[in-house]
């Protein structure tokens, strides 16, 4: 799967969870823990290489090798693209499409924010503010 999300397009860890969890509409989700190791053993064998790297973040595209191995694999990745599909018409009675886009731009803000500068009074207040939000919805 990560090879043939990576053929689409160049993808952090970060994306590649969020692909997945896109293919689903939110059903399923890999943990970090499960693909930032699959990357690097990616990186090691030479399917994936890394284009930029800034800190612990990497940005990966498909190799020629990573290619040439997602082509012989075409049944696999056939069946796991089926599966996922499977999990998103499981589990979309509703469309939260307006949620997911707010939750979407709120991460992508928090990572601009966060990565730009090291503040734990900024973390703080960040924290307050959504817990405000999470209070918030449980009203409602």
């Amino acid at each position: 799967m990560v090879l043939h999300l990576t053929k689409e397009k160049p993808r952090h860890g970060y994306g590649v969870i969020r692909s997945i969890e896109d293919l689903t509409r939110g059903a399923y989700a890999p943990s970090p823990g499960l693909v930032y190791p699959t990357l690097a053993s990616l990186e090691r064998a030479g399917d994936l290489e890394v284009l930029t790297s800034r800190g612990a973040r990497r940005l990966y595209a498909l190799s020629s090798v990573g290619r040439t191995r997602l082509d012989g694999e075409k049944a696999k990745l056939d069946a796991a693209l089926g599966r996922l599909d499977s999990l998103r018409r499981a589990n979309s009675p509703l469309d939260c499409g307006p949620v997911r886009r707010a939750v979407q731009s709120l991460e992508s803000a928090l990572e601009d924010r966060l990565l730009a500068q090291d503040d734990k009074q900024l973390a703080l207040d960040i924290a307050e503010l959504i817990d405000d939000a999470v209070r918030k919805i449980e009203r409602l």
